[in-house]
């Protein structure tokens, strides 16, 4: 879907330079062009960034998450424990599912690096 749109904005951006060059009036064309583009250069920056911050949350998840097994716990922190390693890892693989696909340009490939919590 994301090399659609960005099909999409470069498409119009041309449409919108030869209309104007041939019948004078194509910047129609060409700003929703421009703007396809940058709303799309827009979502990508914020999912990289969003996934980088993810990515340092996680390492000092698994670093406390490996600290606490040191303790003895209760019964109670014992499953609260495991529902956070469950939600950890099902974010990893979502992630590093995502990576692998073509809409995964925007994920950084530092995710396919990290192991899931055991």
């Amino acid at each position: 879907m994301l090399y659609v749109f960005i099909a999409l904005g470069v498409t119009l951006l041309i449409a919108g330079i030869v209309d104007r060059t041939c019948f004078g009036d194509g910047f129609g064309w060409f700003l929703f062009g421009a703007a396809t583009l940058v709303v799309v250069l827009i979502i990508c920056a914020a999912v990289h960034f969003t996934t980088v911050g993810d990515i340092n949350t996680f390492k000092a998840t698994k670093q406390t998450i490996q600290q606490q097994r040191e303790i003895a716990m209760t019964e109670y922190e014992r499953v609260t424990l495991t529902s956070e390693i469950i939600s950890c890892n099902a974010w990893l693989a979502n992630k590093q599912y995502w990576n692998k696909r073509p809409l995964g340009i925007a994920i950084p490939d530092e995710v396919d690096e990290l192991t899931p919590i055991e």
